[in-house]
């Protein structure tokens, strides 16, 4: 997973409302439920 820069993906008043709840900290953002990757599929774990 690679990290982005917030004021370079979304909208500056987006990035100040999350600044309410966490600032200067790093989040992660999910992915949505049918964009998920199944279990092990990336890797040989799951072998």
């Amino acid at each position: 997973m690679s990290y982005k820069r917030a004021d370079e993906v979304l909208p500056t008043k987006l990035i100040r409302l999350i600044q309410r709840y966490v600032d200067g900290e790093s989040i992660y953002i999910p992915r949505r439920t049918g964009e998920r990757s199944p279990w092990g599929c990336l890797t040989d774990t799951r072998e």
